[in-house]
């Protein structure tokens, strides 16, 4: 929800939400307006009241009242244990059907069906107890996702996926010590501009404002960055050669941020654990059932691809196009030029093919991440609505200047070099 607000008096404010409801605010309390209602369920942030106490008498503002979740969750699952259940469980799965097949096996025909037909009662009341355990189990999780309204699965609290998110961080650092940059490299000061940006501007979400937030940059030419849920801000060098400039550079951090404040990273473990719970037993009724390991290994392999290309890969990528909408929406509020995520993407499209990237050359719906051309795409269509949010923060005017004339340039300056056609010419020798 967003909150229109003007100062009347030094006490008091008068409010219009984007549902025309109205209701004033007397630094204190909420003083009823109309509809009554909306004030018993609408309360200001300490942030906010700060806010709205710098403004002076006629000045206007907008409090975004966006990061609102409901969630229905009892309690949460330990990871430690989700971990060990998870590695231990595929191979406990096939370890059970052998047995169970093999056990099987020995029984006489006339034996198998007495049995079967003696139990089949209870298989079908225990395969329905299965089922709506999980259905149960599922609904008991649900809550809403912050901005979008999205309903997902969650098992984890913020606090148990921060401990996890922490042994991450410890972990990055130790594996990619030999390429971190000192703080006193020139390039942190653009990251540290960019960001500050950010966090500023959003300021009013709970997330950000309580979240304490570094940066490190890695020396490598990786086109990559990402935030850890500890608020570890990642850059590699490779990503700040590929941005043109501040504007690009906060379209990329701002759609990394999102990925944080909307918890994606405890949403997709959540929903891998889940699903693989359900993977274990599916596993253990075709190691009981099929006649043979090989058919049985092979089928396992093949069960395995359908629920990544059928469900993960669609998940990861509905996820990403939900943290770039986001992120839009961060960097509007931050005064970036969000046209430049359009460009952003048809720049890395562009030089991708040029390179010869082989990551950019999978199919979509092989790949966890929509293509450059689908996230340009669907940039372009949310760009309108983030320029209004844009000018809603009394941001500065824009330039005149289109940013599509830059691609356009850096598309001509490509096309008169040599492209690489195939990523592994360089390893090939023609015998002539």
């Amino acid at each position: 929800m967003i909150l229109r607000a003007v100062r009347l008096r030094p006490e008091q404010f008068f409010f219009r939400t984007d549902r025309s409801n109205l209701w004033t605010w007397s630094g204190r309390s909420a003083q009823p307006g109309f509809p009554a209602n909306v004030v018993s369920r609408t309360t200001l942030s300490p942030s906010e009241s700060l806010l709205l106490r710098s403004l002076k008498p006629g000045d206007k503002c907008l409090v975004h009242r966006e990061f609102q979740t409901t969630c229905v969750r009892n309690f949460a699952f330990p990871p430690l244990i989700a971990a060990v259940i998870r590695l231990v469980g595929k191979p406990v799965a096939v370890l059970v059907g052998r047995y169970v097949r093999n056990k099987w096996a020995e029984l006489p025909k006339e034996q198998r069906a007495g049995l079967f037909q003696a139990h089949r009662h209870k298989l079908a009341i225990a395969t329905v107890g299965l089922a709506l355990f999980g259905f149960v189990y599922y609904e008991m999780h649900i809550e809403e996702t912050p901005f979008t309204k999205r309903r997902r699965f969650i098992v984890f609290t913020q606090k148990q996926f921060a401990e996890v998110a922490e042994q991450q961080r410890k972990m990055l650092f130790e594996s990619m010590k030999d390429k971190l940059l000192p703080a006193k490299h020139p390039a942190y000061a653009q990251v540290n501009r960019v960001a500050q940006r950010l966090i500023r501007a959003n300021n009013d979400i709970p997330i950000i404002h309580d979240q304490k937030w570094s940066v490190t940059l890695i020396g490598d030419k990786e086109k990559n960055a990402f935030v850890l849920p500890t608020g570890h801000i990642f850059v590699f060098l490779g990503m700040l050669e590929m941005v043109a400039n501040d504007d690009q550079l906060g379209v990329v951090l701002g759609h990394e941020m999102a990925h944080t404040i909307l918890g994606h990273g405890a949403e997709q473990v959540s929903v891998s654990h889940f699903v693989d719970y359900f993977v274990i037993i599916v596993m253990s009724a075709l190691w009981a059932i099929l006649p043979s390991d090989v058919i049985s290994g092979f089928s396992t392999y093949v069960m395995n691809k359908i629920v990544d290309v059928m469900l993960h890969l669609p998940y990861s990528r509905l996820l990403e196009t939900e943290a770039d909408e986001v992120g839009l929406r961060l960097s509007a509020k931050a005064c970036f030029d969000v046209r430049e995520s359009v460009s952003f993407w048809q720049r890395m499209n562009i030089v991708s093919h040029f390179e010869g990237d082989v990551a950019a050359q999978v199919p979509e719906f092989l790949s966890t991440h929509p293509t450059h051309e689908t996230r340009a795409q669907k940039l372009e269509e949310s760009v309108p609505k983030a320029l209004e949010l844009r000018k809603e923060c009394n941001c500065p005017p824009l330039p005149l200047r289109n940013p599509q004339l830059d691609v356009a340039a850096l598309k001509a300056k490509l096309s008169k070099a040599d492209a690489v056609d195939d990523p592994w010419k360089p390893f090939i020798v023609v015998i002539k």
